[in-house]
């Protein structure tokens, strides 16, 4: 049958944001990825930038939802169309946005993608600045509903119960993210009895930074991936 290559589905998802662009410097950051063999797929579904307000729009007041659901359409259609893409071994993980997407990826379709990395994830929307977040979603007495369901923590029973799907990771001075949404992630996750993986950088902010710890953190994610695909 020959080589079946497996894929990495690379994620942020939020408002405002574009991520496939036709440039060196996007496809540089994959590197890692590709000279191994994976396939990497971004998708920039609704909710994205530069689309149109009919585009971006339906994700007012319910983050969370649309968005997620249109990176697994677009996954599947690149499934479909490549056909040499192991659907049965597929990894995800983004960071910030991307990191709250890997989270509900996992969580929601735990039989299509097999691991999550989840880096500076916010985990509830209540927890993260009212500038960024009523914009979206309004106040939180105004939108009750939306602010509970687009809430990570309160699923944590949907997250796989088999060791090895799941890594959590985030720098634990982290200015944007505040370190609290992976503390209250966690301890959910303790409490429901559901096994993961972490790694915190005690001295690095929203992103990894520094030379050493970009490199131990790229080969954590190239060892976790590989057993986790495997």
């Amino acid at each position: 049958m020959g080589f079946i290559p497996v894929s990495i589905h690379h994620v942020y998802a939020g408002p405002s944001v574009q991520l496939v662009k036709e440039s060196w410097q996007f496809v540089a950051q994959f590197l890692k990825f590709l000279t191994l063999g994976y396939v990497v797929v971004i998708v920039d579904g609704r909710g994205s930038a530069n689309r149109g307000i009919n585009f971006e729009a339906p994700i007012k007041n319910a983050l969370g939802t649309v968005e997620v659901h249109d990176q697994v359409e677009g996954l599947l259609e690149c499934i479909n169309r490549c056909k040499v893409i192991d659907r049965t071994r597929v990894a995800v993980t983004g960071w910030s946005y991307g990191g709250y997407t890997s989270l509900l990826l996992l969580c929601n379709y735990p039989h299509i993608y097999r691991a999550s990395i989840a880096g500076g994830a916010v985990t509830e929307w209540s927890l993260y600045d009212s500038c960024y977040t009523e914009r979206y979603m309004d106040l939180p007495k105004d939108n009750p509903i939306g602010y509970k369901a687009s809430a990570v923590t309160k699923f944590v029973h949907k997250f796989p119960n088999e060791e090895g799907r799941l890594l959590i990771v985030h720098g634990s001075i982290d200015e944007n993210v505040h370190f609290t949404h992976t503390e209250q992630f966690i301890n959910a996750l303790i409490a429901a009895g559901k096994p993961f993986e972490q790694l915190i950088f005690p001295s690095e902010r929203h992103g990894i930074r520094q030379g050493s710890a970009v490199e131990y953190f790229h080969a954590k994610m190239l060892s976790f991936f590989q057993k986790a695909l495997k």
